[in-house]
């Protein structure tokens, strides 16, 4: 009789067991689908053989979604064009984004037309969605339906490159480095690579190029102006470039003192121009709390010429770039502004 009351409490108390892990997996199961969980808790993929997410000389599956702007983008978007689809499941790689953009703005007459899918709208993606008006759809997949179309089950990331047929000339479960996207670009669409580009690394603005006329907002008098309406002649212009969603004028605070009191702040006009991402009123009680005396201004428009139109992270590509202009109202010199500042100092010290 004992036995038989044993053996019930061993059958209990196993059947309790294996109901809580049955639950503990369908909790784990929604988890993983719906958030992002530390590595540890995270599925392993299958092994790198056993990947079949679709790849050259297939076919890729027609596409039709409502866009994270709301527009709609049917199965026949894609016909006749040559396509760069990537899917990111949330994170998106904003630079990739963004070299995805300039491409498009070059090629798009060739027939280029890049297309993004994604499970949700981030904070991350709406934030650069809100400070860069890219030239391309990106897809809402939910429920998952895009990212398996082509067998991504198992990615965070895909990449597929397909001709005007269709038909898949190259793939990959990650996204493409900016570089190698270019030259695949220049490969299909131009017929020949620029490895001239790789080498240099050159700035979109150069010594001896004249500044475009970039839309500014005077922070004094809140005039809207144009760069070409300043006396640029032997000036030194500050180019304040950071793309930070909450950009601030005491982020620069230590180096803004060093320039108002260096020895060739008196001989030169000195002008600060904030990037687009920036606070106006910040802007404002920061130059009256620190008695700035330096022309200041806030973009209205991104200063896409200060960076390279092929590479998305170059040598210069610093958060402030000093250009100074000669006489003439060109560009003289190019740097990042701690190399200015440095330079200066040692020149000081002489």
């Amino acid at each position: 009789m004992g036995s038989l009351r044993w053996a019930k409490q061993r059958f209990l108390f196993y059947g309790l067991v294996a109901g809580i892990l049955t639950a503990d997996a369908w909790v784990l199961q929604y988890l993983l689908h719906h958030y992002d969980l530390p590595a540890s808790f995270q599925t392993e993929p299958p092994p790198e053989e056993e990947h079949v997410h679709l790849n050259y000389g297939e076919l890729f599956p027609p596409l039709s979604d409502i866009s994270v702007t709301g527009k709609t983008i049917d199965a026949e978007f894609l016909h006749g064009k040559w396509g760069v689809i990537f899917y990111f499941k949330d994170r998106p790689m904003v630079d990739f984004l963004s070299y995805c953009d300039t491409l498009n703005r070059k090629y798009h007459s060739l027939g280029l037309q890049p297309l993004g899918i994604t499970r949700r709208e981030t904070k991350e993606l709406k934030q650069f969605l809100n400070r860069r008006a890219i030239s391309y759809p990106i897809l809402l997949d939910p429920g998952d339906r895009l990212r398996d179309l082509p067998h991504l089950e198992h990615h965070r990331y895909g990449f597929f490159f397909i001709n005007p047929d269709g038909m898949i000339e190259f793939s990959l479960h990650r996204l493409m480095t900016s570089n190698d996207l270019r030259q695949l670009v220049e490969k299909y669409l131009v017929g020949q690579i620029n490895y001239d580009i790789e080498k240099e690394w050159r700035l979109g603005i150069q010594p001896g190029d004249t500044l475009p006329p970039y839309k500014i907002i005077d922070v004094k008098t809140g005039a809207a102006l144009t760069i070409h309406d300043l006396d640029v002649t032997n000036s030194v212009m500050i180019f304040f470039t950071a793309s930070c969603s909450t950009c601030q004028m005491s982020n620069y605070w230590e180096e803004l003192k060093a320039i108002e009191t260096s020895s060739v702040r008196p001989r030169n006009r000195f002008y600060y121009i904030f990037s687009q991402n920036f606070a106006f009123s910040d802007l404002i009680d920061r130059m009256n709390a620190h008695h700035i005396t330096a022309n200041v201004y806030i973009a209205e428009e991104e200063f896409d010429v200060l960076e390279s139109p092929y590479v998305t992270k170059a040598p210069l590509s610093e958060e402030a770039l000093v250009l100074t202009i000669d006489i003439r109202g060109r560009v003289k010199t190019v740097e990042p502004l701690a190399q200015w500042l440095a330079r200066i100092s040692k020149e000081s010290a002489q």
